[in-house]
């Protein structure tokens, strides 16, 4: 079911586009647009009409796209570095934006839609980048521990959510309910993409042969 806490106008993410600018590509983006709005609906269509609070929760929900060209290629850092510039109201001002890369663009064009089948049937899923705000702060060792030995020394800011995990991920970055790097625990490798806290919440990644 969709969350918002009670008296926001509204809530959802601030979304970054770092894919190509320009002729072509913005026929491309329009229908990378088409697509993750599909994506997005096909999650939200069980839960309309059930109660008009969930309702009204699906009405308030808002992607913030960010798009200029000056962000082409640009890396989680320099992305992290602008959501921290931007002014936003509650609903928006959460823990971690969302970062479209060629990668994840071309994800949400070429995978099936989730309907197709059970996500764990699907080679292919949509996914975006989350990038934490701000930059992850290195701790000096401490007691003589290594990088190794500090909790999320490893983690880089950034990692690959779901498209359709991003209402569970909500709360997660709204509330701050936890540190992003624990999401990644159970990553195998970095391309890994993170799609529900349950027992099988993990999409590894399987190199293309």
């Amino acid at each position: 079911m969709p969350f918002y806490p009670q008296g926001w106008t509204h809530w959802g993410f601030v979304v970054f586009r770092t894919t190509p600018y320009g002729g072509e590509h913005e026929t491309k983006w329009a229908e990378f647009r088409r697509r993750w709005d599909a994506v997005i609906e096909e999650g939200l269509a069980p839960h309309r009409g059930s109660l008009a609070k969930v309702d009204r929760a699906i009405d308030l929900l808002e992607f913030q796209w960010v798009e200029q060209p000056g962000l082409e290629g640009v890396d989680a850092a320099e992305v992290a570095r602008r959501f921290d510039e931007l002014a936003l109201p509650q609903g928006l001002a959460t823990s971690a934006c969302l970062m479209i890369t060629p990668a994840s663009m071309e994800s949400v064009l070429s995978s099936p839609l989730p309907s197709s089948a059970p996500r764990r049937e699907r080679q292919k899923i949509p996914f975006v980048v989350s990038v934490s705000q701000g930059t992850i702060a290195r701790l000096p060792p401490l007691l003589g521990l290594g990088d190794e030995d500090v909790a999320g020394a490893e983690f880089k800011g950034y990692l690959n959510v779901a498209e359709t995990a991003l209402q569970e991920f909500y709360p997660i970055v709204a509330l701050q309910m936890m540190d992003l790097h624990t999401l990644t625990t159970k990553f195998r490798h970095e391309n890994d993409i993170w799609c529900s806290s349950g027992r099988w919440g993990v999409q590894h990644y399987v190199p293309s042969s």
